[in-house]
């Protein structure tokens, strides 16, 4: 697996945790720092597409 298919598979991982957090949540589960956890999932993405951006841009 390349360095750009791990950080889409990570970024990809990323969002289904989002969605079953946010899942629970709405089925009433309570998540202790839920807007927290969401935040720091967010910000890994936002750090793993500028990196994916630097990699696609490099010279091949």
């Amino acid at each position: 697996m390349s360095d750009d298919d791990e950080f889409v598979e990570t970024m990809r991982r990323n969002e289904e945790a989002i969605q079953r957090v946010q899942d629970a949540a709405a089925k009433g589960v309570k998540i202790p720092l839920f807007d927290d956890i969401l935040a720091e999932i967010r910000q890994s993405n936002e750090f793993l597409a500028r990196i994916l951006k630097l990699l696609e841009s490099r010279p091949h």
